[in-house]
């Protein structure tokens, strides 16, 4: 999926104007074998560029539309006006849009996408939660399928570790954050299976919020055994295609964690295949100035079987929370976002 807004910039697409009304067709791109999608098309992997094109204002279509109760925006394609061009990936762009005064992000994805385009969706009704995108409407034309959703510009984890190494204190207040925004999928039945810097944008006041939910899973009676999101992040039971749980959202926030600590995730290869083999048979080797709490906590979040990891024992969610990296943390504070963020964006 693409990320929200600002679109992972590992990747090398090109950047192209609005899709036209009516119109669509699929992009293509070449992806790093290290960053691509698993087993489904890849929607993630975009580049960024501040370039703004003319709005738009498509024309002579009606299209049935569905809003949150909470928000009263007529969105028609008649009013939407489009404008910068925020990101975009293999098959979706996301642009500033406004309906009337308000402003928004909308993203546009073609007809053969729909079926991401309805998960996304149906998760994004459903949840209120300080932590994620809200999504305040849908429509489609006879080509592509037009989502409106928050406008966040504080852009995203990736972009802040391409400017400078993380402070222990930013990487536990972003970490803490992020659990909180699991468990309340988890509450909700929901499996994110998508975690990475790329997903997790940040608001003005620097708090964080998850994005892109077309590869999330509603939990049922049977349980998923799908390989999808990025290859560095999938849990080895995912690899396996044993059926798992929330279990593959602990692991991807123990590769985050790396990732935000060390610059890079724990397990690499050339091409999907070698990625597997060392998720699966790897060795965890850490940097030096790792702090020993956090190496700590990684660990337990990464280890290998499921049963025995940490968010998926007796205690759940609690476990990680009182972990000792997590010492002296207020977690009601947390989850109220009364903590003041601790991160500076242009801080070098």
């Amino acid at each position: 999926m693409d990320s929200f807004i600002s679109p992972s910039k590992r990747a090398g697409t090109n950047l192209l104007p609005p899709i036209a009304t009516g119109r669509s067709r699929r992009i293509s791109a070449r992806f790093p074998a290290s960053r691509s999608l698993i087993n489904v098309p890849e929607k993630k992997n975009s580049t960024y560029r501040d370039k703004t094109y003319k709005s738009i204002s498509p024309m002579n279509m009606k299209p049935k539309i569905k809003l949150k109760e909470t928000r009263p925006t007529i969105f028609t394609l008649q009013n939407l006006t489009l404008g910068t061009l925020l990101g975009e990936g293999k098959t979706s762009r996301v642009l500033r849009a406004a309906v009337g005064s308000q402003e928004f992000a909308v993203k546009i994805m073609p007809m053969a996408e729909k079926k991401y385009f309805e998960i996304e969706w149906e998760i994004l009704e459903k949840l209120n939660s300080p932590f994620i995108v809200k999504g305040h409407g849908k429509l489609d034309d006879t080509q592509n399928n037009y989502l409106l959703l928050e406008l966040v510009e504080g852009g995203d984890l990736f972009q802040l570790m391409r400017k400078r190494r993380l402070r222990i204190n930013e990487i536990a207040f972003i970490a803490a954050e992020v659990v909180v925004a699991l468990n309340y999928l988890h509450d909700n039945g929901i499996i994110y299976r998508d975690i990475k810097p790329e997903n997790i944008m940040l608001d003005s006041n620097k708090h964080i919020k998850l994005v892109d939910f077309g590869y999330s899973k509603i939990i049922s009676d049977e349980r998923p055994s799908t390989v999808c999101g990025s290859p560095e992040y999938a849990a080895p039971e995912m690899l396996r295609r044993q059926g798992y749980s929330f279990s593959v959202d602990w692991w991807g926030l123990g590769i985050l964690l790396y990732e935000l600590a060390c610059g890079h995730p724990p397990f690499q290869g050339e091409n999907f295949k070698d990625i597997s083999q060392n998720i699966i048979h790897g060795e965890l080797v850490f940097t030096r100035q790792v702090d020993p709490q956090c190496k700590d906590l990684i660990r337990k979040l990464l280890n290998p079987e499921p049963q025995a990891r940490l968010g998926c024992l007796k205690n759940k969610v609690e476990d990680i929370k009182h972990h000792k990296f997590f010492r002296g943390f207020n977690w009601e504070a947390i989850a109220e976002r009364r903590l003041p963020s601790p991160i500076n964006i242009v801080e070098n």
